[in-house]
């Protein structure tokens, strides 16, 4: 299925040099199952790239692409290999395979756009993905935090300064986004979701930034009291991020409160809410 990912993905389709259309299939293609024998007779015994003729000789050294399906000359077909978009989304599989050079270009011209909308592709996404639950966690602290250092102006430094050193490609920043983003991967985060890469340059970011806060005068005086226990101390002050053990967020109006607290008394400002509206109903029934 072509340009399945990432809300449609058409805009990554190209044609390859005979012609044909290529996109990012994120469901095997009915052709990759094709025999060999079979491709080289819809292909009239010519290269899918440069139309040259393919010897029909046994032992011919012609090669076959995985992504495409098709068959190639030695000119048009390095023996590289590439993570199958399918097997990764599909799979949560890595495991690469022999592409033209084609299809090597294609594949690595769209590695680090975010174009897969997971959610999307694996309904109820990252619940049944290994290892992906953990990254969509850190990445929805991360988001909040930015946002938290966004009226910091040295924050923001810190955080470009991290960027720049450790994505230097700028191919990163929808990691640190909410939203619809938050749900967004490349094929290159997925591998590297994979094999433990991905979490660890999350982890990086997040604790440089926590580092941060936690020196940084102007952010820590941005601190929330807890409306429970209402101590002011410094290390008690309230943040969005970065404690996850011992601060909890109401759901109903978002406020935090300290997780002991909140587990001991409802939330005040939700109950402040609740009587408020109770008052007013009183009022008009009398």
């Amino acid at each position: 299925r072509p340009g399945a990912g990432g809300g449609g993905g058409g805009g990554g389709d190209r044609k390859s040099g005979d012609g044909a259309m290529i996109g990012l299939f994120t469901e095997m293609p009915a052709h990759v199952g094709k025999k060999p024998r079979k491709m080289y007779e819809d292909q009239n015994g010519k290269c899918a790239t440069c139309q040259g003729k393919l010897s029909n000789r046994l032992f011919s050294r012609w090669f076959r692409c995985r992504y495409t399906g098709a068959l190639y000359c030695p000119n048009c077909h390095d023996m590289q290999k590439r993570p199958m978009p399918w097997r990764l989304v599909g799979d949560l599989n890595p495991r690469p395979s022999y592409v033209c050079r084609f299809a090597q270009e294609y594949l690595d011209n769209l590695a680090l756009v975010p174009m897969l909308s997971m959610d999307r592709l694996r309904p109820g996404f990252p619940v049944g993905s290994p290892g992906f639950e953990d990254i969509h966690q850190l990445r929805k602290r991360l988001a909040k935090a930015k946002v938290f250092l966004s009226k910091c102006h040295e924050g923001e430094r810190v955080v470009n300064a991290y960027l720049a050193q450790h994505d230097t490609h700028n191919d990163r920043q929808h990691l640190l986004k909410d939203g619809p983003m938050l749900y967004m991967y490349s094929l290159r985060d997925l591998v590297q979701g994979i094999d433990g890469r991905l979490i660890k340059w999350l982890r990086e970011c997040f604790d440089t930034i926590v580092k941060h806060k936690d020196t940084c005068e102007r952010c820590k005086a941005r601190g929330t009291v807890c409306g429970i226990c209402q101590l002011t101390s410094p290390d008690k002050l309230l943040f969005p991020f970065g404690q996850p053990k011992t601060v909890s967020r109401c759901p109903g109006c978002l406020a935090l409160y300290h997780r002991k607290c909140i587990t001991e008394g409802a939330c005040r400002k939700c109950a402040a809410v609740e009587e408020d509206r109770l008052r007013r109903r009183e009022g008009k029934t009398n």
